[in-house]
């Protein structure tokens, strides 16, 4: 017989991907995209409109990474 498919609870908490995070790290790819795109547009780091992308990029990558620390809190 085959070994038993795995459910969530199977996993640690820390490893658990869950809507929410499949959904933040599409918007982070998405600023991510549109920021490069941004820079070779305006060929400047320092344009406003790749400023402003790149401001937005770090808040969602700072949620991201809370959320991580949240997840890696309720593991222990």
């Amino acid at each position: 017989m085959g070994a038993a498919e795995p459910n969530s609870m199977d996993i640690p908490v820390v490893y658990r991907k869950s809507f929410y995070d499949s959904k933040l790290m599409g918007e982070i790819d998405k600023l991510r995209k549109e920021m490069i795109d941004s820079f070779i547009t305006q060929d400047s780091l320092n344009s406003g409109a790749v400023m402003e992308l790149s401001r937005r990029l770090d808040q969602k990558i700072n949620q991201y990474m809370k959320q991580a620390l949240i997840r890696r809190d309720e593991a222990r």
